[in-house]
């Protein structure tokens, strides 16, 4: 996953690119690329995340007392800058007889890291995920094999 820090609590959205859902609150998420597992919980206004669907990427936007930011994005197929970006693979929707609706973003990342696998699954609970669902998986490739 791509990592950005820095004080701007707005998405950096690039040139060209067009915001087309914003989910102001994700009240947990959880990331899983053995062998790392995080799992984090909104607790306005020391923690709290946004999400941003856009024409390129998704974009998850959390922040830290409202002032330092990191942005972790992953992108469309065919739009990510660089072989060392996840590209989304996959993703589904659901509900966690705990935490409520969710969606999971599924991507890859093509470069080898020692501290992560290359499948990255980003688990997301919010309320009603829906849209935020359809917009992605209109944009997913679907994998043939051969």
């Amino acid at each position: 996953m791509n990592m950005h820090c820095g004080f701007n609590v707005l998405a950096g959205l690039q040139a060209g690119e067009t915001a087309l859902l914003f989910k102001p609150w994700v009240w947990a998420l959880s990331a899983k690329s053995l062998p790392s597992y995080r799992m984090s919980f909104s607790l306005p206004p020391l923690w709290e995340a946004g999400l941003y669907v856009t024409n390129r990427r998704v974009l998850l936007v959390g922040s830290i007392l409202r002032l330092v930011t990191q942005q972790s994005s992953q992108w469309h197929v065919g739009e990510a800058p660089s072989e060392d970006d996840d590209v989304i693979s996959r993703v589904e929707g659901g509900r966690s007889s705990l935490l409520g609706p969710y969606l999971e973003i599924v991507s890859n990342n093509a470069a080898q890291h020692w501290y992560r696998s290359a499948e990255l699954r980003l688990r997301l609970f919010m309320r009603h995920p829906e849209a935020a669902y359809r917009l992605i998986a209109e944009r997913v490739v679907p994998v043939r094999e051969t």
